[in-house]
């Protein structure tokens, strides 16, 4: 079992920009029990603070899978959808990355998320060598998201609808002068339910994704632009187009990670999806921090942020914020 928590300080809160001093964020744990050669599972059970100032519990992930060979592992369960690179590749324990939090957009789903950062359902995922390159691959199908109290929700016990998420991703790991950077495309389409409002509406939410990540010993570098084509499928409202984004840059100098991170989501109020979702506004947010390892399972990170909103509200704010996070 392993372990992650995080502390902070801020003039305002990383994830709650209302609040403002000191605060708790989480505390996670993370368990891969061996149950012999080719059964695998992973849980992680994260305990956080949530917008009402309450501590919530979720389970993350719970999966459970047969691992075939390096190129074919089947998991069943609650799993990171395999969109992007920045979704699977971190989890909940902020330690293990660079900045101090997630883009905006790609935020967990009670944390404000619009995207559906978390599945129920099955799994596919591998590896094939192809020369000196690695292809990477995940298909996935599950149960649909629904919103409710303006966020998404996973539906963990199943969905009364029918309805289901259905995507892939597809990466390419490169070699030689390119060393160390992946590149990859994503898609996923699903039917999600508003259940806020009564009659519910739906809307088929379609999301095409490129990607690219640069890891070195002295590069962090990561990118992600994600477009959405989503159809009103019960007000008559027609088709909408949105799109999200971000760059990140760091530089390991030794303990020291300095990074920048530029983010934007251009989003339709007129899409009933992102309507209905109480951080669906559009906005923009550019971000200096600086991380330090004070040794191998602890750091402090440092971070400057002004975040722009260019609907709904128009407004803006300025962050100062200060993360102290482990793992054990």
């Amino acid at each position: 079992m392993h372990g992650f928590a995080d502390v902070g300080v801020g003039n305002h809160n990383a994830q709650f920009p209302q609040y403002q001093g000191a605060d708790i964020a989480e505390l996670d744990f993370f368990l891969t029990p061996r149950l012999g050669s080719r059964t695998r599972a992973l849980f992680e059970l994260n305990f956080e603070v949530g917008e009402d100032g309450s501590l919530g519990v979720d389970l993350e992930r719970a999966q459970i899978g047969y691992q075939f060979s390096d190129a074919a592992t089947v998991w069943l369960g609650r799993f990171h959808t395999p969109y992007g690179y920045y979704n699977t590749a971190f989890h909940h324990g902020q330690q293990i990355a660079t900045s101090l939090r997630r883009p905006r957009f790609l935020e967990f789903e009670d944390h404000g998320g619009i995207m559906p950062a978390h599945t129920v359902g099955g799994w596919l995922t591998g590896s094939e060598r192809l020369g000196d390159e690695k292809l990477t691959y995940d298909l996935f199908i599950g149960n649909s998201q629904r919103v409710t109290g303006g966020a998404l929700e996973m539906n963990n016990p199943g969905n009364t609808g029918g309805s289901t998420i259905i995507g892939g991703n597809v990466g390419m790991l490169l070699s030689g002068a390119l060393d160390g950077l992946k590149v990859g495309v994503n898609a996923f389409q699903t039917r999600i339910e508003d259940q806020d409002l009564t009659p519910s509406p739906f809307t088929r939410v379609r999301s095409y994704g490129v990607y690219a990540a640069y890891d070195t010993d002295t590069w962090e570098d990561i990118g992600e632009f994600h477009v959405f084509d989503n159809h009103d499928l019960t007000g008559g409202t027609g088709s909408h187009h949105s799109d999200a984004g971000f760059l990140q840059i760091g530089y390991r100098a030794g303990r020291y990670t300095p990074y920048a991170r530029y983010e934007r989501g251009s989003f339709q109020q007129s899409d009933r999806y992102f309507a209905a979702l109480r951080h669906g506004e559009s906005y923009y947010r550019n971000a200096l921090g600086v991380r330090l390892d004070v040794d191998l399972v602890s750091s402090v990170k440092l971070e400057l942020a002004q975040t722009h909103f260019t609907d709904r509200v128009v407004s803006s704010y300025d962050e100062a914020l200060l993360q102290y996070a482990i793992r054990f």
